[in-house]
């Protein structure tokens, strides 16, 4: 059935007919009304520079589904990242400006880099819920991997448990500070708890083989 993003229920009328060997019965009308996906709200906050951030909910844009293009507009961003995922390009960002292509589509479990100019802001971005079902396991890629934690896990991970688990050398996060953006490295090995993994956010993570890593 397609998919309108319009967020409103649409019925959709057929006919159908039962088919045996060379018989068919006559067709008889039927209808299914489609119901759109619960909607929900994702608050953002946004400093200025450059932040670190999943999508909890699939944002809405009516007539197609939601690119980095979309996501950069919403924003207000300078541009919108992420780590490519294409064979050969892993490592690199994938960056979308105002304006220029090539674009992409946004995900789930995605992390992705957004640099803004002007004041912190708390942006309230209306959408709907994934249509993948929220897991308990992370999939990391070979290299460095731009994530959150994962959606159905139902409780606060540490950049330690992240680590002891999937045999990370670091997890990056970024901060802000009076004298503006900086990143926290939690290398492997140091000693302490790290820092919590905060939904909505995103982090860097580097893993030397890919592993998909599961968590209780």
């Amino acid at each position: 059935a397609p998919d309108l993003r319009d967020g409103e229920p649409h019925r959709l009328v057929f006919h159908a007919f039962v088919e045996r060997g060379a018989l068919r019965s006559l067709p008889a009308p039927v209808s299914v009304t489609l119901q759109p996906p619960p909607s929900a709200l994702a608050t953002f906050h946004l400093e200025p520079g450059l932040n670190l951030v999943t999508l909890p909910v699939e944002p809405v844009v009516p007539g197609h589904a939601m690119l980095a293009s979309d996501l950069t507009r919403l924003t207000t961003a300078v541009f919108v990242g992420r780590l490519s995922q294409r064979e050969g390009s892993r490592g690199r960002f994938d960056l979308a400006l105002p304006g220029l292509r090539p674009d992409f589509l946004t995900e789930p479990d995605c992390g992705y880099l957004i640099h803004r100019k002007g004041p912190a802001v708390d942006l309230q971005l209306p959408g709907r819920q994934w249509t993948k079902p929220a897991g308990t396991s992370l999939r990391l890629e070979a290299g460095l991997n731009l994530v959150g934690p994962p959606r159905g896990l139902g409780r606060r991970l540490t950049s330690a448990e992240l680590m002891e688990r999937s045999g990370a050398a670091f997890v990056v996060r970024i901060l802000a500070g009076s004298d503006g953006r900086r990143f926290e490295i939690h290398l492997s090995g140091e000693l302490g708890g790290g820092f919590e993994l905060t939904p909505g956010q995103g982090y860097l993570v580097a893993v030397p083989p890919g592993r998909t890593v599961g968590f209780p």
